[in-house]
C-alpha cells in the first residue's frame, strides 16, 4: 500500500503579513496574505526587503465585476428602445441613433478607465478637479452657448458638452482625495478638514448655480454628506447640518408663499382669477395685499376697476404687465430665479401658481397621467399615448420624463423591474467600496453610488409627481451624451476599484 506523506506548513508572521510554505507530495505552495489593517491604510505596502511595492499584477478576467457592466448594458438597452418608442410621431426622430454613439463612447471609456489603477486619479486629483473647474469657466468664453436664458453647454461645432455633469467627477475624486488623507476626529478637530471640503465644493456649486442649474447643484450635497458620513466625521455635525436644513426649509416656503402671492397678483391684474379668489388666498395663507404696486394696480386688486380696463390703460399708456409689476427674482434676497420658484411652487401649491394646469404644471401634469394610464402592464411598446400625441414634449419626453414614457408602455411591473436593476447597481457597488482595499477606494465608490442614488430617487419621484421638477436625468435611460459618458467615467473607476480591491490580491 502506498504511504502518504503527511503535509508540513510552516508559518511565519510579520506586522501586516502572513506567510505560509506548504510542502505537499514534494511540491512546495507559496501563500502570501495581507491582514486587513494593511489595505485600510493608504501607505503602499513594503517587501521583505524595505522596497516600494507600487507595481500590481494587471487585472485578469477572474478579476472583473461583471454584475455593474451587465446591469448597464441593460439599462442602456432599454434607454434606447424607449428613446425611439417616445420619438414615434417625430418625423425626424433620431436622438436614439444618437444615444447608441454615446454609449459606445460610454462604454469605450468604461473599459479604458477601469484598466488602470485608480490610484492614479488619486495622485492627480489637483489636475482633475482644476480640469472640471475650468470646463465650468469656459462656458462664459465664447464658446458657451445660452438656451431659454441657461447658461449650461459648450458648443464645439454640431456637438454640445454640459461641463457640470464633468465637474461632478472632478469633485468627488478631489473630496475622496482629501478625505483620505485626513484623520477625522471630533467636531472641533475636523474644522480644519470641513473647510477645505467646504472650499472644494464651494467653487464648482456656485459656477454650476450661476448658469443657472438648481438641480445639479444640488445633487452633490447628498454625495458630500455621505462621503463625511462614511469618514466618521462626529455625529454632531449631521445634527448641526439637520437644523439650519430645517431652518432653510422655512425660509424657503416662506419665499415661496410670498411669490405665490406674487402670482396670485398678476393672475388678478390678467383677468384670470377673481378678486374674491384673490381675497381668499391671502386669508387662507396670513397674506396682506403685495407691496409696491401703483394707483392702477391697487384699483384692479380692490375692484374699482375691471382687468379690461387696466389692460386697455396699459395699451394707451405703451405699458406692459411685465414693465408695471416687475420680476419677484428682484424683490427677494434667495438667489432664486423665478422660473425655479415656479418649479417648486407647482409642486408644493400647484392651484396657486398653475390653477388651469396649463403652465408651469403642465409637464409633471401629464406625466401623472402617463403614468397612472399605464396601469399594472402597460400600454404595450409604441403604444403610449402622452408622448406620441404630444402631451408630454418632445423636448422632455426623452430626456428628463423618459420614466414617464416607459411607466406608461411597461406599467408597475416594468417600473418595478428597472428599480429592481438600479438597486442592483448600486448595491454591487457598495459591495465593491466594502471590499475596496484602501480609504480612497472606498470613498469613490460611495460616492459615485450616492450620485446614481440621488439621480434615480430624483427622476423618478419627479416623473410622478413626489419631487419638484429638475433637471435630473435617468441614468443610461435619458437621452444626453454629457451625462452617459460621466456614467461610464464614474462606473469604470468602480471597475477598476475592484479589479484592485483586497480580495483580489
Amino acid at each position: 500500500m502506498a504511504t502518504r506523506r503527511k503535509a508540513q506548513r510552516l508559518r511565519v508572521s510579520s506586522p501586516g503579513a502572513d506567510i505560509s510554505l506548504n510542502s505537499r507530495e514534494g511540491g512546495v505552495v507559496c501563500r502570501f496574505e495581507r491582514s486587513m489593517s494593511a489595505y485600510s491604510s493608504n501607505t503602499p505596502a513594503r517587501s521583505a526587503h524595505g522596497a516600494l511595492m507600487t507595481t500590481y499584477r494587471p487585472p485578469t478576467v477572474r478579476r472583473v465585476d461583471w454584475v455593474n457592466p451587465i446591469i448597464l448594458t441593460a439599462l442602456g438597452t432599454i434607454g434606447i428602445f424607449f428613446i425611439k418608442s417616445a420619438q414615434r410621431a417625430w418625423p425626424n426622430g433620431t436622438q436614439w441613433e444618437q444615444q447608441l454613439v454615446w454609449l459606445a463612447l460610454g462604454a469605450a471609456l468604461y473599459v479604458v478607465i477601469s484598466t488602470f489603477d485608480y490610484h492614479v486619479w488619486m495622485k492627480n486629483a489637483w489636475l482633475v478637479y482644476l480640469a472640471s473647474i475650468l470646463l465650468l469657466l469656459l462656458l462664459w468664453s465664447p464658446l458657451g452657448e445660452v438656451r431659454s436664458g441657461a447658461r449650461r453647454w459648450l458648443g464645439f461645432g454640431s456637438y454640445t458638452v454640459q461641463p457640470s455633469e464633468f465637474a461632478k467627477i472632478g469633485t468627488l475624486v478631489m473630496l475622496a482625495f482629501v478625505l483620505a488623507k485626513s484623520e477625522l476626529g471630533t467636531l472641533r478637530d475636523s474644522l480644519a478638514m470641513l473647510g477645505k471640503v467646504a472650499a472644494i465644493v464651494a467653487v464648482p456649486m456656485m459656477l454650476i448655480f450661476l448658469q443657472p442649474d438648481l438641480g445639479s447643484s444640488l445633487a452633490l450635497f447628498p454625495t458630500v454628506f455621505a462621503l463625511l458620513y462614511v469618514s466618521n466625521l462626529s455625529a454632531r455635525f449631521f445634527v448641526t447640518v439637520f437644523g439650519l436644513f430645517l431652518v432653510a426649509l422655512v425660509v424657503l416656503k416662506a419665499d415661496i408663499k410670498h411669490y405665490e402671492n406674487f402670482v396670485q397678483t398678476r393672475l388678478v391684474l390678467q383677468g384670470k382669477i377673481t378678486t374674491t379668489e384673490y381675497n381668499d388666498f391671502l386669508k387662507t395663507n396670513n397674506l396682506g395685499p403685495m407691496s409696491g404696486l401703483g394707483n392702477e394696480e391697487t384699483k384692479v386688486l380692490q375692484g374699482t376697476i375691471t382687468p379690461k380696463a387696466y389692460d386697455e390703460y396699459l395699451q394707451a399708456n405703451h405699458l406692459t404687465l411685465v414693465g408695471q409689476l416687475g420680476q419677484y427674482q428682484t424683490r427677494s434676497w434667495l438667489p432664486l430665479k423665478d422660473y425655479q420658484r415656479d418649479r417648486l411652487a407647482s409642486f408644493l401649491d400647484p392651484g396657486d401658481v398653475d390653477p388651469q394646469g396649463i403652465g408651469v404644471a403642465w409637464n409633471q401634469k401629464q406625466s401623472q397621467i402617463a403614468v397612472g394610464t399605464g396601469g399594472l402592464t402597460g400600454k404595450g411598446y409604441e403604444n403610449g399615448t402622452q408622448a406620441r400625441l404630444g402631451y408630454l414634449p418632445s423636448k422632455v419626453a426623452t430626456s428628463d420624463f423618459i420614466m414617464a414614457v416607459f411607466l406608461e408602455e411597461t406599467g408597475f411591473i416594468g417600473g418595478l423591474a428597472v428599480i429592481g436593476l438600479y438597486a442592483i447597481l448600486l448595491g454591487n457597488t457598495l459591495r465593491i467600496a466594502w471590499i475596496a482595499r484602501d480609504r480612497f477606494g472606498r470613498l469613490l465608490c460611495v460616492g459615485v453610488a450616492v450620485l446614481f442614488m440621488v439621480h434615480v430617487f430624483v427622476n423618478i419621484g419627479m416623473v410622478q409627481g413626489l419631487m419638484p421638477v429638475k433637471g435630473i436625468p435617468l441614468p443610461l435611460m435619458s437621452y444626453g451624451g454629457s451625462f452617459v459618458l460621466t456614467c461610464g467615467i464614474l462606473m469604470g473607476l468602480v471597475q477598476s476599484v475592484h479589479r484592485h480591491c483586497r480580495e483580489a490580491v
